[in-house]
């Protein structure tokens, strides 16, 4: 499985563009049969801490936490 690092050479917004396509329907079909409500609250939490995460992966690689760096790799 390719690191998340590698995975953003297609470029951090393009990346999130298909990840959401793909997980749009699915999250709709768990909250059509477990509630809504419920299935986005444990999503947003989800996605709250893989973008944490991966945040501090990336400024561990790039030996800084500065934004401005984001701008460099997109």
């Amino acid at each position: 499985m390719s690191s998340d690092i590698e995975l953003n050479e297609i470029g951090v917004l393009k990346r999130r563009e298909i990840e959401a396509r793909v997980l749009a329907p699915i999250l709709e079909a768990l909250g059509n049969e477990f509630g809504r409500k419920e299935v986005i609250e444990i999503t947003r939490r989800t996605i709250t801490e893989i973008a944490r995460q991966q945040g501090r992966e990336l400024a561990e690689q790039m030996g800084t936490n500065d934004l401005g760096i984001l701008r460099q790799i997109n």
